[in-house]
């Protein structure tokens, strides 16, 4: 980001002693009275500017001192999610606080130069001598009562903010890599990236080759998406089987029904090998329809509900694989 910007901002530092500043009137309030202090004043931000403003103050608040972050970090106790961005000018974190009138946002723009966290909503920033960004997410996270962040969103961004990304978020709930990413920033930002989150989901289809999506799939993860509303997915046998994520979900792929004949039928011969995943759902392409009737001919299989496509597998070491044909464009599998 600019220098230039940053030098013109207001700056709010902050000292080794607790310090409240109205106006041109300082109060210099002792560690015992000052979380009935900035209680008092919780209830005035409140009815007068909202959840906002509490929450500016709260940050300002807990940067003065340990004992000052420790006192201010009940407020709002989990009553909001901390969410990230990386865009082409650097790291965001939107901080949204559940009200009654839905939620607020309280927006910062990291600065990977200097010590300075810049508000996006008005003209001001904070500076804590020494901090980095990772300083920074660490220090909301624990004022705020979070230990993941919520979402992170992946914009098309430059390749050499993902490192970053990796060393100051240390878990998040779900990544989102938007579908106006290149093919490379798809790519790595989920090599990089995937590993600390619970659920990834990528709006684009980076490959020009039908065999790239198994560096993908053969990845431990435990719930992944691929959605492409243009140009599909292609999925073969060895995809299939090679895949380590727990829950899988592809949209829209392309995969015929001899390729979907043959993985049920190696999946029932591989008695007593281990396979990851629990739940797979494919999505057809408009171009392709599979019947049931041509994947399961010849393959021994139980109907689990009658007037349903839903067909019950079963493997000499006890295991079971449930294929649901839910339309001749979109099949459930879920393995027990």
């Amino acid at each position: 980001m600019d220098k230039g910007m940053w030098d013109d901002l207001p700056v709010y530092p902050c000292r080794s002693a607790p310090l409240f500043t109205s106006h041109s009137v300082s109060f210099y309030l002792s560690n015992s009275c000052l979380f009935v202090f900035f209680s008092f004043l919780s209830g005035i931000f409140r009815m007068l500017s909202g959840v906002w403003v509490l929450a500016n103050c709260k940050v300002a608040f807990s940067l003065c001192s340990n004992r000052t972050k420790n006192l201010v970090k009940p407020l709002h106790k989990k009553r909001g999610n901390i969410f990230a961005e990386v865009r082409e000018s650097g790291i965001s974190l939107d901080i949204r606080l559940w009200t009654y009138q839905g939620y607020q946002s309280l927006v910062l723009l990291l600065n990977s130069s200097s010590s300075l966290v810049k508000l996006e909503q008005g003209n001001k920033c904070w500076r804590k001598q020494g901090f980095t960004q990772s300083d920074w997410v660490a220090h909301f996270m624990n004022i705020f009562d979070k230990y993941e962040i919520q979402k992170l969103q992946i914009n098309n961004a430059s390749l050499c903010h993902l490192d970053t990304v990796k060393q100051i978020i240390p878990k998040c709930q779900i990544i989102l890599i938007r579908e106006q990413c290149s093919a490379e920033l798809t790519k790595t930002a989920f090599l990089k990236l995937a590993p600390i989150a619970k659920k990834v989901q990528i709006n684009n289809n980076p490959f020009d080759s039908e065999n790239d999506i198994s560096e993908l799939l053969t990845l431990n993860l435990k719930s992944v998406s691929f959605i492409a509303s243009q140009n599909s997915f292609e999925l073969k046998l060895d995809d299939l089987l090679l895949s380590n994520i727990i829950n899988l979900y592809i949209t829209t792929v392309n995969i015929t029904g001899k390729e979907l004949k043959r993985f049920l039928k190696v999946w029932i011969k591989s008695s007593h090998r281990f396979y990851r995943p629990k739940f797979i759902k494919l999505r057809l392409s408009d171009e392709m329809e599979i019947s049931h009737v041509e994947v399961l001919k010849g393959i021994k299989y139980e109907i689990v509900r009658c007037n349903t496509c839903a067909f019950r597998l079963k493997r000499s070491d006890g295991k079971e694989l449930t294929v649901f044909f839910i339309t001749r464009q979109l099949i459930d599998f879920t393995f027990e």
